[in-house]
Formats: C-alpha cells, sequence, structure tokens
C-alpha cells in the first residue's frame, strides 16, 4: 500500500489555500482621498456648491423688458331674452238676443215706448225696432250703467246727482207701476231699455259679462 500523505506541519496552515477559495478572494481598491472643501461650502449633489455663490452676481431682471401680457377672457356674449309669444284672440262670443222688450225713442219733445230687440254681441250693443237699427254702440263708447225700479228710468249724472226723464205713457199712465229699467250712459244721450221681470236677471248678467260694465243699483 502508498503511504498515507502527511498532514501540513502547524506552522504553515494559513499558507496552503484551497485553489476554490482564491478565485473568491478579490482585492479591495486603494481608498482615494477628497481634495478638501472650499471654506463654507458643504458636501452632497452637484447643486451644493451654489450655496456659496455672492447674491450680487445672480441674474436681476431687465427693466427694459415688459412683461408678457396677461391673458383676458373672453367675456361671453349676453343671452338674448326668450322670444314673446302673442297674446291668444280673445274668444268669439255668440251674439244673445232679448226680445220683447221696450226701448225709448225721442219723438218731437216726448219719450215714447216703442217694441224692440235687444242684441250684445262681442263688441257691440244693437236696439232694433220693426228691422231698423234705433241704437248701436260699441262696447267701449259705454261710460256707465243703471238699474231703476220705478215707473220712469231714474240714474246718476257724472255730479252724482239723480237724474230722471217723462215718458209719455198714454192716457192709462196713471194706473201704471214700477218697472224694471236698463239705463247706458253714453258720451250721447242716454239708451233706454225696459225689460220684464222674467228677463232682466239674465239681461243683466248678459251685459256684465259682455261689456264689462259694472251695472250700478
Amino acid at each position: 500500500t502508498a503511504p498515507s500523505a502527511e498532514p501540513p506541519p502547524p506552522g504553515d496552515t494559513a499558507a496552503v489555500i484551497n485553489p476554490a477559495q482564491a478565485a473568491a478572494v478579490t482585492t479591495a481598491p486603494p481608498l482615494t482621498v477628497a481634495p478638501p472643501l472650499p471654506k463654507g461650502a458643504t458636501q452632497g449633489s452637484g447643486t451644493a456648491g451654489r450655496a456659496g455663490i455672492d447674491p450680487a452676481r445672480r441674474a436681476k431682471p431687465d427693466p427694459t423688458k415688459s412683461a408678457p401680457p396677461a391673458a383676458v377672457e373672453p367675456v361671453p356674449a349676453p343671452a338674448e331674452p326668450p322670444e314673446e309669444l302673442p297674446a291668444p284672440a280673445p274668444p268669439v262670443l255668440a251674439p244673445i238676443t232679448f226680445q220683447g222688450i221696450k226701448v225709448l225713442v225721442r219723438q218731437g219733445g216726448k219719450l215714447r215706448e216703442r217694441e224692440a230687440v235687444m242684441t250684445l254681441t262681442g263688441s257691440d250693443l244693437a236696439v232694433q225696432s220693426d228691422g231698423k237699427d234705433i241704437v248701436s254702440v260699441p262696447f267701449a263708447s259705454i261710460a256707465q250703467a243703471f238699474y231703476s225700479r220705478s215707473k220712469e228710468p231714474k240714474w246718476k249724472g257724472p255730479d252724482g246727482k239723480e237724474q230722471s226723464v217723462s215718458v209719455d205713457l198714454g192716457r192709462m199712465s196713471f194706473f201704471r207701476g214700477e218697472r224694471n229699467w236698463l239705463i247706458v250712459t253714453t258720451s250721447a244721450e242716454p239708451i233706454f231699455v225696459r225689460f220684464e221681470g222674467a228677463q232682466m236677471r239674465t239681461a243683466l248678467a248678459s251685459f256684465e259679462e259682455r261689456t264689462g260694465v259694472k251695472v250700478q243699483r
């Protein structure tokens, strides 16, 4: 048998290095000593040395150059007002007629009753007798209207005083009692219309509705 290898002497252990371990050993680079920093400077990034720059050397704004104009936002145009729609046309009212009434007509110097028909349209008041127009006035020309329960028409004038007219009722006028009168005043002579009791309430309500004139009682 071959003789066994003798272990190395104790003093030479550090000199024997395994070749596999020798490859892992690296040599540290030599240390480099940095030069001393200027007085007042601090160590850091590349901008550290700016702390030592004299403020007087910093750039100053050029007074000859004007500042850039400020941005002006456009003013919005005012909103257009909504278009106004035309007012609706008033409804067309069918004419309403009252037959079997009486109207006072001047004959000579007297007022006498005549059979008549009164019609209220959407804009006019018309009274006819025997197919002929006795009077026709637009509603706009009516000044006032009065109801009188009396033998002869009575109403108040512009001064507030009571007025009346004398009616020629014929020979039997003494026996005639109170009647229902509608007196319509205009710039001309008043219009005197007499209704029977059954027609009076409907006639006054229709007159006020069509003409817009309140009947004073």
